[in-house]
C-alpha cells in the first residue's frame, strides 16, 4: 500500500471516530483496508454517507445498552438494531428538515394514551414544534432511538399491559402475551395508517371497549360536583328513623312520597318501602346482597366518586389485556368475583349459572386452559393441601376422620387399612387419599376437566345449600357448578351431538366413566370486579380476594413492592410444609418410636 492511500485512509478513520466511536470506525477501517493488502488492488470500500451514519450510530448506541436492561428491553433493543441494519442504516422518523409524517402521527397518537387506560406521561415523546426549525445531526440520533423505543413500548403496554400479573400474586397464573418487537416493527413499517396500526394493538373483545367508553364518559365529569355523602353511623333498615335517611333519599333520588294533595305524607328521615326498592336496585348493580340494609359495604359503594370508579374500569381494562385476543369460538368464562360462569358462543352467552370459588384461604386461581374430558361419577383424589391441612391433623388422634368422610387410603398404589399406620409419623408424600363415587363424594356426579398445575377444576357437589347465598366462597379451589347436567349437555351437543337420553343413561349406570371431547373447550378464569352491560350501566363486583388493591397500585409504580408481598406468600406456604415431621422408615411409619 502507498504511503499516499495509507495518510487517506487514516484521515477517513479520523472523521468516523468523531461521529461513530472508535470500536465501529476501526471495524470500517480494517473493512476498507483489507482489498488493499490482496495481490489484485481492488477500488477502495465505499464509505458511508451522513444518512447511513446515523442509523449506524443508533445501532452502536443500541448494543452497547445498559447492561441493567431486563430481558423484554433487550428483546426490543435487539430487533431495533437488526430493523436499522435492514433500512441499511437510513433513518426512519427524521430528516434534516425534521420530524417525517410518520413521526408527528406517532407522537400525536401516544399523546392520546390516556384515552386507551395508557399514561401518556409514561412515554418520553419528543416535541413536534421544537423540530420544525430543523434538527441537528445529533438530535436526529436521538430522536430516532427516542421514538423507536416508545413506540415498541406502546405495542407492548397495550397488547399485553403494564406489568407481569403473576409477580403480584401467586394465585394470578395468566402471564401477558406480549408482541414480537420485530413483527411489530415490520408491521408498523407496511401500514399506510400508522396512527391506526398503534390503535389496533388494543383488546378487541367488546367488554374492553365497553370499559373505555365509560371510563371517557366519567372522566369528562366534573368530580368538584361530589355525590351527596352518607356519613358513618347505625345499619339503616326499613322502618328506621334516622337522620342519614334523608341523605340517602337524597343521594339515590328518591322522592318523599306525597298525598292527594300533593303534600309530604311521612318523615323524610324514615327509611320507607320506596327508598328500600332504590337500595335493593343500588345493591344489586354494584355486586352486593340486594337486602335493602345500609351498612359498611353499600356505604362504601354509595361514597365512591368519579375518580374511583374510573380507577376500577383501568383495573378491569388492563385485565382484558392480559387475556388470549382469540379466546375459543366456544369457550367457558368463569368470573370468581361475581360466583358466575358463562358459556359463550361466538362472542355470545348461551349459557350462564351460579358457581361456587374458594374461601379467602383457599382462593381460587385466575388462569386459562382446556378442558379436555367429563368425568361421570368420579373418584375424589384429595388435593396436598386438604391432605396436609385437614386429614393429617384429626388422622394423628383417630382414622375416624376416614370413616365419616368415606375416604380410602393407598400406600405406594396399593390399598392399605389406615389403622395400621402410625399417622403421627406417616410421610404423607407416600399415601394417597381418595373418596369412591357415591352419593357422599364430594364432586358430585360429574367433574368437567382441564387438567392444570393448580389441581382445579369444575364440579358438582353434594353441598347444595351454598348455592342460595349471595358471597359464595365455600370451596378449597374447584369450581362448583349449580346445574353441572345442563352445563354437560350444551357440551356434549356441540361437540358429540349428544341428547339428553343419551347422558341420563351414563348417569343411571352408576359407573365411573369418562367421555373425552373431539375439540377441547377453552376455559377462562377469570377475575371481573367491574363490566358495562347491554344497557351502558357500569356493574361492579366486590373485590374478595384483594386482586384489585395489588394491581392498582402496580399501576401506581408499586410492583415491586407488591412482589416482595406476594414472594412472602409463597415463602409462608413453603415454611408451612416444611414444618411437616418426617419418618425415617417405613417400620417407623407403621409403628412409630414405640417398638
Amino acid at each position: 500500500m502507498s504511503f499516499t492511500l495509507a495518510c487517506t485512509q487514516f484521515e477517513k478513520v479520523q472523521n468516523m471516530l468523531k461521529i461513530l466511536g472508535s470500536a465501529s470506525a476501526l471495524t470500517i477501517f480494517f473493512a476498507a483496508l483489507s482489498p488493499a493488502w490482496s495481490i489484485e488492488p481492488a477500488a477502495p470500500a465505499e464509505m458511508l454517507d451522513a444518512e447511513q451514519s446515523i442509523g449506524l450510530s443508533i445501532r452502536h448506541q443500541l448494543n452497547r445498552a445498559d447492561k441493567r436492561l431486563n430481558d423484554r428491553e433487550k428483546l426490543e433493543y435487539a430487533a431495533l438494531s437488526a430493523f436499522y441494519d435492514k433500512r441499511d442504516n437510513a433513518p426512519y422518523w427524521t430528516t434534516d428538515n425534521g420530524l417525517t409524517k410518520a413521526a408527528r402521527d406517532i407522537i400525536r397518537e401516544i399523546s392520546q394514551a390516556d384515552d386507551y387506560g395508557l399514561e401518556a406521561n409514561k412515554f418520553d415523546l419528543p416535541s413536534i414544534a421544537a423540530s420544525e426549525s430543523g434538527m441537528t445531526r445529533d438530535q436526529r440520533i436521538a430522536t430516532e432511538k427516542q421514538l423507536s423505543l416508545n413506540m415498541l413500548k406502546y405495542a407492548r403496554f397495550a397488547k399485553g399491559g403494564r406489568f407481569d400479573p403473576r409477580k403480584l400474586s401467586r394465585m394470578i397464573d395468566r402471564g401477558p402475551t406480549l408482541p414480537d418487537p420485530i413483527e411489530v416493527l415490520d408491521r408498523f413499517d407496511a401500514a399506510d395508517d400508522k396512527a391506526a396500526f398503534l390503535r389496533d394493538l388494543h383488546p378487541k373483545h367488546e367488554q374492553f371497549e365497553r370499559l373505555r367508553q365509560k371510563f371517557l364518559e366519567l372522566r369528562l365529569k366534573d368530580d368538584t360536583q361530589r355525590l351527596v355523602h352518607i356519613p358513618s353511623g347505625p345499619v339503616l333498615k326499613p322502618g328506621h328513623l334516622h337522620r342519614n335517611v334523608e341523605l340517602l333519599r337524597q343521594r339515590l333520588g328518591v322522592d318523599q312520597p306525597k298525598n292527594e294533595y300533593g303534600a309530604e305524607r311521612f318523615n323524610p328521615r324514615i327509611y320507607d318501602s320506596a327508598l328500600e326498592d332504590a337500595v335493593r336496585a343500588f345493591q344489586n348493580k354494584h355486586g352486593l346482597k340486594p337486602d335493602g340494609i345500609v351498612g359498611p359495604s353499600t356505604r362504601r359503594a354509595m361514597n365512591a366518586n368519579n375518580r374511583s370508579r374510573t380507577q376500577l374500569i383501568l383495573v378491569n381494562m388492563e385485565r382484558w389485556r392480559w387475556l388470549p385476543e382469540d379466546m375459543g369460538k366456544l369457550h367457558v368464562q368463569v368470573n370468581v368475583p361475581e360466583f358466575r360462569f358463562r358459556v359463550m358462543k361466538n362472542g355470545k352467552p348461551v349459557h350462564s349459572e351460579r358457581v361456587v370459588v374458594g374461601k379467602l384461604k383457599n382462593k381460587t386461581p385466575i388462569f386459562s386452559d382446556e378442558m379436555e374430558r367429563i368425568v361421570f361419577h368420579p373418584f375424589w383424589n384429595v388435593p396436598p393441601s386438604i391432605k396436609y391441612k385437614e386429614i393429617w391433623p384429626s388422622l394423628r388422634r383417630s382414622t375416624g376422620v376416614l370413616r365419616r368422610h368415606n375416604l380410602r387410603v393407598k400406600y405406594r398404589g396399593r390399598p392399605i387399612d389406615p389403622s395400621y399406620v402410625n399417622w403421627s409419623y406417616a410421610d404423607l408424600k407416600q399415601y394417597h387419599f381418595y373418596q369412591p363415587p357415591g352419593r357422599s363424594n364430594v364432586l358430585g356426579n360429574m367433574k368437567f376437566m382441564f387438567p392444570n398445575k393448580h389441581a382445579v377444576y369444575m364440579h358438582d357437589t353434594s353441598s347444595k345449600q351454598h348455592f342460595s347465598q349471595n358471597v359464595r366462597t365455600y370451596s378449597h379451589g374447584c369450581i362448583r357448578v349449580q346445574n353441572p347436567r345442563k352445563f354437560a349437555e350444551l357440551l356434549l351437543k356441540h361437540d358429540k351431538g349428544w341428547g339428553p337420553g343419551r347422558i341420563q343413561r351414563i348417569l343411571a349406570a352408576g359407573a365411573n366413566h369418562s367421555v373425552e371431547f373431539n375439540n377441547k373447550v377453552p376455559v377462562h378464569i377469570t377475575y371481573m370486579t367491574a363490566h358495562v352491560d347491554d344497557k351502558g350501566e357500569l356493574r361492579t363486583y366486590r373485590d374478595y380476594y384483594g386482586h384489585d388493591r395489588r394491581i392498582s397500585g402496580a399501576l401506581n409504580g408499586k410492583a415491586h413492592l407488591i412482589a416482595i408481598e406476594a414472594q412472602r406468600e409463597v415463602d409462608d406456604v413453603r415454611v408451612t410444609q416444611r414444618t411437616r415431621r418426617k419418618p425415617q422408615t417405613l417400620f417407623q411409619a407403621i409403628f412409630g418410636d414405640t417398638y
